[in-house]
C-alpha cells in the first residue's frame, strides 16, 4: 500500500484532513475540532495494543482516565521530525494541562518485530534529543489494528487529543504547523 508522506511540513491542514475524512468515529470540521463521540467503544481500546521501546505490550486502555494525545509518526516523514522537536519545546504545557502524549510509530513503517522499537527509538532520540527521556510522553510502535482504528490511511504526523472518558476532542496534522491550535485545545481537554 502506498503511504501519503508529508515533506517538508508543508501541507495543509484541511487537505490532509478531507484525505483522512475515513478515520472511524470522528467527525471533523474544517479546522480539525472533532465532534465529541467514542473512537471505538472501551473494550475494543483496551485491545488496541502497542509495544513500548522496552519490547513490552501495553494497550490504549492502560492510558484510561486520563487526558492523552495520540501521535502518529513514521519513518522518514520530515514532517515528523521537525514536530518531534516542536512538541518537546512544549512538553511543559503538556504536563501542566495533565494530558500525556503517546507517540506511536505507525504499523509498518518502521520494519516489524523487535527491530521496530530499536528504530523508532533512535528516531525518537534523534528528533527530540534530551527531551526524548521525558515522563511527559510514552513511545511505542502501534499494532496494526490500533493503526487501523484510529490512522486507517497510515497518514504520518497526525495527532488526536482524547479526553479523560476516552473522547476525541480534537485532532490536528503536522505538530510544527499547528502548534498553536494543540495548545489551545490541552486548555479545553484539562
Amino acid at each position: 500500500m502506498l503511504r501519503p508522506r508529508l515533506v517538508g511540513g508543508a501541507v495543509t491542514l484541511g487537505l490532509v484532513l478531507a484525505a483522512a475524512g475515513g478515520v472511524a468515529g470522528i467527525a471533523t470540521s474544517s479546522a480539525g475540532t472533532v465532534k465529541p463521540r467514542q473512537i471505538a467503544a472501551r473494550r475494543t481500546t483496551r485491545e488496541a495494543a502497542f509495544t513500548l521501546l522496552d519490547g513490552r505490550q501495553t494497550s490504549l486502555g492502560a492510558f484510561a482516565d486520563r487526558p492523552l494525545m495520540v501521535w502518529f509518526v513514521a519513518n522518514g516523514c520530515a514532517s515528523c521530525a521537525v514536530s518531534i522537536p516542536t512538541v518537546a519545546r512544549h512538553l511543559s504545557a503538556f504536563r501542566a494541562a495533565g494530558v500525556h502524549v503517546l507517540v506511536l510509530g505507525i504499523y509498518g513503517e518502521f520494519g516489524r518485530g523487535k527491530g521496530a522499537d530499536t528504530q523508532l527509538a533512535q528516531f525518537g532520540s534523534s528528533t527530540a534529543g534530551r527531551s526524548f527521556h521525558s515522563l511527559v510522553w510514552t513511545w511505542g510502535v502501534a499494532s496494526a489494528r490500533l493503526t487501523t482504528m484510529f490512522d486507517p490511511g497510515g497518514i504520518p504526523d497526525q495527532y488526536f487529543l482524547r479526553d479523560r472518558a476516552g473522547l476525541t476532542l480534537y485532532r490536528g496534522i503536522a505538530p510544527v504547523s499547528t502548534i498553536h491550535a494543540l495548545l489551545s485545545h490541552l486548555k479545553e481537554i484539562s
